[in-house]
């Protein structure tokens, strides 16, 4: 590893404090494209290296709600240095939309391919109801 990966880009110098607090964090993480279509709305989530497991989608009152957590953990030793390293990390997000209070979860569809998750909410519903829990197809 090069003693210049550890050090921020030369941009970043010129960046504020408050977004360079947050550029790691959850606000960067859900890069999110909301497209109105004449039936639904389709939002367009950014989810690289989420696996379907790793995602909840739920709809309570109006609140549809996505969240996401990974853990990653890198081992590697080096016999020659006498040098092991042990790296964690853990990633959460989460994100939330206002939609028809009206809806219940068999109109909303989910499919995640690509690191992309994508919902189709239609813009009229039936029904109402509590937390409900969105499966991914």
């Amino acid at each position: 590893m090069s003693l210049l990966m550890s050090y921020p880009d030369n941009f970043d110098l010129f960046r504020s404090p408050f977004e360079r607090m947050f550029s790691n964090s959850g606000l960067s993480g859900m890069k999110t494209d909301i497209e109105k279509k004449e039936t639904e709305t389709v939002y367009t989530i950014e989810m690289p290296g989420m696996k379907k497991e790793n995602i909840e989608i739920s709809l309570e009152k109006g609140i549809l709600s996505i969240s996401a957590s990974k853990q990653k953990q890198v081992d590697e030793s080096d016999d020659e240095k006498n040098y092991v390293l042990h790296e964690r990390s853990s990633e959460s997000y989460s994100r939330s939309f206002k939609v028809n209070e009206k809806l219940t979860k068999d109109d909303i569809t989910a499919t995640l391919e690509d690191g992309v998750l994508e919902l189709h909410v239609p813009h009229v519903a039936e029904s109402d109801s509590g937390k409900q829990i969105i499966e991914i197809n």
